[in-house]
């Protein structure tokens, strides 16, 4: 089943629910980052979700494996649906963000390559492969510790479905159209595009909100999801 993340980059608490008053009965998932979510309670995650929405918790988590661990069952309780981590925290981080999250509904998504990063930018911290080769050893490095969804770029999503088939993929970095696509975003595409090379959960936002309807351009996305 493919779906729709509508990332909520807001800064305030009255921007996320304005924000979702606008989208009438589309229920999209909610992605929340590190700007907003300081900004809200458990109480406020929970009344979203009692209104039919999946919560979306994108603070990419890179710490020692007990933090990580407490972490996850901290957001498990809160009631969250997907959760971010980066691969490069290592095994043992993984390991204990599977243990934590085992039983509760969660979904951990591994973060492999940053979207805004290209290959000038991993030579700068020092790795040697090009893109899309360090996301395949990532992946396959966290599989190997239980770990199968997964957050990568457009570009990268027809490599992993290729190699790994019954893999979940994130995509973000997605537009609408050519007018609104994300500068911060080196390898984004079309959400269209995405879709057919197999992404499972598509993320979309400033595209979204600048559009003059915001509801029918989440309902025209989601209309193209399971058709």
């Amino acid at each position: 089943m493919k779906d729709l993340a509508l990332a909520l980059d807001f800064e305030r608490r009255d921007e996320l629910l304005e924000a979702v008053g606008r989208l009438g009965s589309q229920r999209p998932v909610l992605k929340l980052g590190l700007r907003l979510v300081p900004h809200l309670s458990k109480v406020d995650i929970q009344n979203l979700k009692a209104i039919g929405f999946k919560i979306f918790i994108d603070v990419k988590l890179h710490d020692i494996p007990s933090q990580v661990e407490s972490a996850v069952r901290t957001w498990a309780d809160f009631g969250a649906d997907f959760l971010t981590i980066h691969t490069t925290g290592g095994r043992a981080m993984i390991r204990e963000a599977m243990k934590a999250s085992k039983g509760t509904g969660l979904r951990i998504l591994g973060v492999s390559v940053l979207t805004s990063l290209d290959v000038s930018d991993l030579e700068d911290i020092g790795v040697k492969r090009d893109v899309a080769s360090q996301v395949v050893a990532l992946v396959e490095m966290a599989r190997s510790e239980g770990l199968n969804s997964f957050v990568c770029s457009a570009e990268e999503i027809s490599l992993l479905k290729q190699k790994f088939p019954d893999i979940y993929l994130t995509t973000p970095g997605l537009h609408i159209d050519e007018s609104r696509k994300a500068a911060d975003q080196k390898r984004g595409m079309h959400y269209q595009e995405a879709l057919k090379r197999g992404a499972d959960l598509l993320v979309i936002g400033r595209a979204v909100w600048q559009s003059p309807e915001p509801e029918q351009s989440v309902a025209r996305v989601m209309g193209d999801l399971n058709p």
